[in-house]
């Protein structure tokens, strides 16, 4: 008779949370803070901002989740990927899946209780465009992916301004516009130091697909972009005077 094989060690906790890409909604939710700030023009009520705290990472990282889940096969063939929970099997796509449901069903009472339901809405918007447009469609699709999935990320000021107005006014969109600008100048950077892996595993990367010279001059781009975004605030300030 054959020995029999050890029982799979269960799940730390640190594995879930590597799930939830904490470092990336740590940066999401800076975005989110700040906008509440602005939008308070001080200290924002404390209760909506630990909402805003809570529920924003239960709502990102349930995206975070949903996406490893649907990348876990080109994650595999990463080599900055290849150590996610999902590729080693330390944690199974069913139990990924029952923890992102909760997650995300989870985001929408705790934001919907501390803040309001636009606040709530903008967060599951966020939430299902990162999964099923970025994540499914346009990561597949075309270079321009981050560009487009880059509105899931700029959401998170929409999110902030939100739970403190009930309302989305023009500084809203700008806080929108200049994350939405700044985001494929940001992952293009990272993505160079990675293109070999993605262009590997078929995932059509701009520096893996339309090389590195008109990468270059699409960051030059939205760093012009971004930059004028920043100007925008001062811009509508004298215009609406």
């Amino acid at each position: 008779m054959s020995p029999s094989l050890p029982s799979a060690t269960p799940a730390i906790w640190r594995e879930y949370l590597a799930l939830t890409k904490p470092k990336v909604v740590s940066l999401l939710l800076f975005t989110a803070v700040g906008a509440m700030f602005v939008a308070a023009g001080g200290l924002p009520n404390p209760g909506a901002l630990l909402g805003v705290l809570v529920g924003g990472y239960m709502s990102t990282g349930g995206a975070g989740v949903f996406n490893m889940i649907l990348d876990r096969d080109i994650d595999a063939g990463m080599r900055r990927t290849k150590r996610r929970p999902l590729v080693t099997g330390s944690i199974s796509v069913p139990q990924a899946a029952v923890f992102g449901g909760l997650l995300s069903a989870g985001s929408f009472v705790v934001l919907l209780l501390t803040t309001n339901l636009l606040t709530a809405l903008l967060a599951w918007a966020g939430l299902l465009f990162y999964v099923l447009v970025y994540t499914a469609w346009l990561k597949w699709a075309t270079w321009q992916n981050i560009v487009i999935g880059g509105a899931a990320g700029a959401v998170l000021p929409l999110l902030g301004w939100a739970a403190v107005t009930d309302s989305l006014p023009w500084m809203a969109w700008i806080l929108f516009l200049l994350i939405f600008m700044w985001t494929p100048v940001h992952f293009w950077a990272l993505a160079f130091l990675v293109s070999d892996q993605y262009a590997a595993v078929g995932v059509p990367m701009a520096p893996a697909v339309i090389g590195t010279q008109r990468t270059l001059h699409q960051m030059v781009l939205y760093t012009v972009l971004t930059v004028l975004s920043t100007l925008a605030p001062v811009t509508a300030l004298f215009h609406f005077r």
